[in-house]
This record gives C-alpha cells, structure tokens and sequence, in this order.
C-alpha cells in the first residue's frame, strides 16, 4: 500500500465519521419535534401498556420452551400464569385442524363434522388448559353471567393459537363461554395497538365520509345476494343519524373496480365492505377483497398511508385467517387496513353466512349509533360486535361456527 493509498484511507475514514455525526444529529432533530420522541428507537413498555387503557392485555406464550400467559394493564406489575396443563406439541396437534381442515365452501354436513370433530373439542380444551387459569386470574366469576359482560380484554396470541377464536371457547355448556365473560378484540403486536391510539386521537372529524362497497354478483364467484340489503341498511344508519349524504361514498355491483375502491380508500375515515375476501395461505401480500374487475390485494392497501381512518367492517370471507406456514405473522386484510391507519377493525377469520353478516352489522352500528352521530366512537366497536354476536346467538340454530369467525382488532 502506498502513501496516497494511506492518506484516502484515512480521509475515507473521516468522512464516515462525519457523516456519521450529521446523521445522528438529525435523528435526534428529528426526535425533538412533536410526536416522533421515539423515532428510530423502541417505545418503552411503560408507553406502550397505555394502549391497554380500560382494560387488559393478555400475551399468552406458546413455544417449545412452555406455554404460559402475562396479564398486564395500565399501572400495576405484569403477572404470569403458568399454563402447566399443556404443551406445544399439543396445542399445535389440537389447533391445526381448525382453519386447513374447514372446507372453504362445504357442504352443511361438512361444516358440522368439522365443527364437531375439530372446533369445538380445541375450544373446549383451550378453555379446560389455559382459559380457566387466565380468567380466575383476573377476577372474573366462572358462572353463567347476569349481566352483558363490560371487562375488555386484548388477546395477543402467538404461535398456533393464532388461529384460534379465543373468545369463543367454553367449557361445552351453553350457559358460559369466553363471550358472555368479556369483551374480547386481538392484537397484532403492542406497538400496533399503541399506534392506533395515536392514529385515533389525531384524526380529524372533520373530514369524515363512508365508503360502502357491495358485491351480491361478482364475476367467477358465488352471489351474496344480502349484501344489497347490508350495504343498503348501512348507508341509511349513517344518513339516519346526521351523517351528510354527501359524505357517503357507494360502490355496488359494476361500479365496485380495484381503481374506484382504492383511490375511494384515501378520502374515507369509515369503511364497509360486504363481497368476497381472499386469504393466500402462503403469500400474504396477495390477500385481497374479490372486486367487480379482479382483486385488491393487501400489497397495493399496504402502499397507503391513512391520517384520517377511524373504523372499519370488513363483512368478508377470510379477512383475519392468517398464513398457515408463519402462525405468529399477521398477514391478511385486517392487519393491513390497521397497518394503514384504520384504528379499529371488525372482520372474520373464516367463511361467514352471508344473512348472518347482516344482521351482524346492523346490530353492530345500531350500538355504535345508539347516542347520536356526535358520539360514534370506533374504541366501542368492540363492545359493539360483541352485543351483536350475544343478539345472533339467541336464535338456537346458530352453532359456533356462525359466530365465532367475527373477530374485532385494535382500539
């Protein structure tokens, strides 16, 4: 190596420090300004468990290494639950069946072997092993309940319990289940639902529309034909209630293109989508809801960037299944919309009854809307599905499969 080899070593060596310093000190400009305190660096638990405001968190930990839970709100230490009863080899032996093993469209005979060979045996189990424990941790009495339950609960499931309704496992009687205890929304990650929040309290009201998506024929599939109605009944709940005629954006049948749906995305804060969903079992980039002219893949939502979301119906098939080979990684329609900018999400995690999402949604918004359009709140939406699903379940017919597929996320 020559001289002048080693001087521009050492003036290489210079400009990677100085550039090194501008860069930290624009990080740290950067970090002064209002609301990027934590830009470039984790948020701190004690920021992050003030997501869980009015409620609890509840991770439960299932790996090779064991299976237990932490329960945590606001204030307060994080407690632990050893789950002792249950292994990882046997959960995912018990919770492997439950999505791969559901034949898309099945016959009704089908649906119920599966939900009788399948289905119900996980949650009851699920219950029996790891729910029971949760539950009386936290306080609640394990009897039939008197009173619509209040208590919210987050669940952040990992592994294969991800494709499990949690809130829809009991002990096999009618009386108690998950759903008559608490409230129940999932969580993707903490740092999810604590942006949510943020996204929320900064979202003006004043620029608040509807987007309304109806596809009761859609070309190569089968038709929805209460979808018309649910779109229908949806809109007029809005205008019904104050909300500006003008603000509300329709797309049914032919007019429901890719084109139209997406850019129709950017300029609404509250959305309704009754047609077909698509989850790709193994890309999940490639979910998509079924449109008239083709599929609006979660890679093109994935592109936006939302200030003005506040709350979401995703009245599809599929729209919260996941990826069967990467149970821990959120990749459908849902995660999508909240990675975006919409704060709060109702959608399914399988193949729903097209009059069943019907009636769902209408009692869904008539709680959202029970005090006034100056009152909707997308943080009640929660409790909102879960007071429709309780109204569902009083027609004897419907079985588990019908109810527990609708699932809400976020705030």
């Amino acid at each position: 190596m020559g001289h002048g080899d080693q001087l521009n070593t050492k003036d290489i060596g210079k400009e990677r420090c100085r550039l090194v310093g501008e860069w930290e000190g624009l990080v740290e400009s950067v970090r002064r300004l209002p609301l990027f305190k934590y830009f470039l660096r984790p948020i701190p638990f004690h920021q992050l468990r003030q997501a869980s405001s009015g409620g609890q968190v509840i991770i439960i930990n299932s790996s090779v290494f064991g299976v237990d839970a932490l329960v945590f709100g606001t204030v307060g230490p994080i407690e632990r639950v050893p789950l002792p009863d249950i292994d990882f080899p046997t959960l995912t032996e018990l919770t492997g069946n439950i999505l791969p093993e559901r034949a898309t469209y099945g016959s009704a005979t089908q649906r119920r072997n599966h939900t009788k060979h399948f289905l119900i045996p996980a949650l009851r189990t699920i219950w029996s092993n790891i729910l029971a424990d949760i539950i009386e941790k936290i306080h609640i009495p394990l009897v039939d309940p008197v009173v619509l339950p209040q208590h919210r609960i987050w669940w952040y499931l990992t592994g294969p319990l991800t494709f499990v309704p949690i809130h829809a496992a009991g002990p096999g009687s009618k009386t108690i289940d998950v759903s008559q205890l608490v409230v129940s929304s999932y969580v993707t990650t903490l740092r999810s639902l604590f942006d949510a929040h943020q996204r929320c309290q900064r979202a003006s009201k004043k620029f608040e529309k509807l987007l309304s998506v109806g596809q009761s024929q859609t070309p190569g599939q089968s038709s929805l034909p209460h979808t018309t109605e649910e779109v229908k009944r949806v809109v007029h709940m809005f205008c019904s209630s104050g909300w500006l005629e003008e603000n509300v954006v329709c797309l049914r049948g032919s007019e429901a293109t890719v084109d139209r749906v997406s850019s129709a995305l950017d300029l609404c804060s509250w959305i309704h989508f009754a047609c077909h969903g698509f989850q790709d079992a193994f890309h999940g980039m490639k979910c998509a809801f079924v449109l008239h002219d083709g599929l609006l893949e979660v890679e093109k939502i994935a592109s936006k960037r939302l200030s003005n979301g506040q709350f979401a119906f995703l009245s599809t098939c599929q729209a919260a299944s996941g990826l069967k080979h990467l149970p821990g990684e959120s990749m459908h329609l849902a995660a999508g919309l909240q990675f975006v900018g919409f704060p709060s999400i109702v959608a399914t995690m399988w193949n729903i009854c097209d009059d069943d999402a019907l009636m769902v949604a209408e009692e869904t918004y008539g709680y959202l809307f029970r005090n006034g359009i100056q009152a909707l709140d997308p943080s009640k939406a929660a409790m909102a599905l879960n007071r429709a699903i309780l109204c569902l379940r009083e027609d004897p017919s419907v079985t588990v499969d019908r109810w527990a597929p609708f699932v809400h996320f976020g705030i």
